[in-house]
């Protein structure tokens, strides 16, 4: 499962993320370069606010993958929810089997993901 603008619900997160692509893709590493590209001006402000607070300290490309990892994580458990009520919705009525197997095993998949990256696998 991969991540994308489409993924994001917030919009300032959202131009930060396009911002955080744009610049990967420029090879923009610094903090200024890559807000040069943000269109959302309070996102700027806001990205500056905590840069200047020091909490950018340990690491921005450290930040980031924790804001990934955490966002990665939002979605796995979505999905995974989405697939329990599809199979619940599966077995009440008359399913096929194979199906139902089908999304058994995307839900395990799903659970070892969530076990790999510390997520909550508790359904």
């Amino acid at each position: 499962m991969n991540l994308d603008s489409d993924n994001i619900d917030d919009p300032r997160a959202k131009d930060l993320f396009s911002a955080l692509q744009e610049a990967q893709k420029e090879g923009i590493q610094d903090i200024e370069g890559i807000l040069s590209l943000c269109a959302d001006d309070a996102a700027v402000r806001f990205v500056r606010e905590v840069d200047a607070s020091g909490e950018l300290k340990e690491g921005l490309e450290k930040i980031l993958q924790d804001g990934i990892a955490q966002k990665r994580r939002a979605i796995l458990e979505k999905e995974r929810k989405r697939l329990v009520a599809q199979l619940q919705t599966s077995q009440s009525g008359s399913s096929d089997i194979l199906q139902e197997k089908m999304i058994l095993e995307d839900i395990m998949k799903i659970d070892g993901e969530l076990k790999a990256s510390g997520g909550d696998i508790n359904e």
